[in-house]
């Protein structure tokens, strides 16, 4: 079923964090009862319940060391992208600090577990150099060490502008722009290349290709997420590429997503 891999095959499971709770208010039990009954959830309502009266021991989005050796399990390298964003925006839907010291000590387990951690811009960043700079600089105070890579929120961005200012701050790698089916065919679009700015020069940040991005796909049947994923990696394994899967941790909280996201995993590596 799965094309045969070749050596130059290189997927990255990545991870954009924006929640690190679900259950951080009482009243969201009760959107998610509300969901559950209108069959817009994967939750059962046993399921829900359960997870809610165990939240302060264990919330099903503090999931990120779960999540990370799961992807080690098969191999596979890890990125997790972090939101420090304070502002209030209607797309800026982050609820953790990264000062917060259990955010903190989760986040410094990541990178001993030998993941990379890259910064989740706000989305009024794609424009504002000052809004960019103050958030990598917190997430870099938080872990202690330089991020160097990154991806837009809502993967919102301006044209060379968005990149060149992730240049200035020094990222180095991006992967906010998706690639769909249809342009599998540009050689570029397969793998990491220089990004080039307005002039057609090459600029000091790279951009490596988001091949599938989990919120597009969730209100499907897993068969069909699955057949969609599979074609998304096919061309580079079957060709060789560097490439990004993306999917968030709050698609991974509870045991219908897990195992989904564990077949996944397998298509992904093999």
């Amino acid at each position: 079923m799965n094309a045969e891999k070749t050596l130059g095959y290189r997927p990255i499971i990545t991870h954009d964090i924006d929640r690190y709770y679900k259950w951080k208010q009482f009243k969201s039990i009760f959107g998610e009862t509300s969901r559950i009954i209108r069959n817009e959830s994967s939750w059962s309502l046993g399921e829900a319940w359960g997870s809610f009266l165990k939240s302060r021991q264990a919330d099903p989005f503090s999931n990120l060391i779960e999540i990370a050796e799961m992807d080690q399990k098969l191999g596979l390298e890890s990125v997790f992208y972090i939101m420090t964003t304070e502002e209030k925006h209607p797309k800026n839907i982050n609820d953790y600090n990264v000062q917060n010291p259990k955010v903190k000590t989760t986040l410094r387990q990541l990178l001993r577990l030998g993941c990379e951690i890259g910064l989740h811009p706000g989305i009024l960043t794609y424009n504002d150099e000052i809004r960019l700079i103050a958030q990598k600089e917190r997430l870099e105070k938080s872990i202690d060490q330089e991020v160097v890579r990154s991806r837009q929120h809502y993967l919102k961005y301006k044209y060379p502008d968005t990149f060149k200012k992730l240049e200035t701050v020094g990222i180095k790698n991006d992967s906010s722009i998706l690639v769909n089916l249809a342009e599998e065919q540009n050689p570029r679009k397969r793998t990491t290349y220089l990004m080039r700015d307005s002039d057609g020069e090459e600029m000091n940040i790279s951009q490596t290709p988001l091949v599938f991005m989990d919120t597009h796909h969730m209100d499907k049947t897993d068969d069909e997420i699955l057949t969609f994923l599979e074609k998304s990696v096919a061309p580079a394994k079957k060709e060789g590429g560097e490439i990004m899967i993306l999917w968030h941790n709050n698609n991974i909280s509870n045991s219908r997503e897990k195992g989904l996201y564990k077949e996944a995993l397998e298509i992904i590596s093999n």
